[in-house]
């Protein structure tokens, strides 16, 4: 994988590619349960994404050498997930480029 996020002889493949993936499928199994609302997507699209953040920073917790990775949340904050070999954090960062808490980043869905 390179710098940019792209699997090395895959391209087209990327970290953010798959995040979108995963949280568009849970949005669209809502919507083949009967919930038909616009909002009811977007919303599950976001908490899609944080379920998908949440569990690459548990595997990464268990990778015993330091990785990182970067990608463009649906909110459009720059969130990066790294390791150090031992443990795993979520960094959320705002258009501006303040850094601000994970912990509310991952709840904002529910507003």
């Amino acid at each position: 994988m390179d710098a940019s996020g792209t699997v090395t002889g895959n391209s087209g493949y990327t970290i953010h590619g798959e995040l979108d993936k995963l949280a568009m499928n849970i949005a669209v199994a809502r919507n083949m349960a009967g919930v038909r609302y616009y909002i009811d997507y977007y919303e599950t699209l976001r908490l899609g994404e944080r379920i998908a953040v949440s569990i690459i920073e548990e595997h990464l917790s268990l990778y015993p050498e330091p990785v990182m990775m970067r990608f463009t949340s649906f909110d459009g904050d720059q969130v990066r997930i790294s390791s150090n070999g031992d443990t795993a954090s979520v960094h959320v960062y705002d258009a501006t480029g303040a850094r601000g808490a994970s912990e509310s980043w991952y709840a904002r869905y529910e507003d």
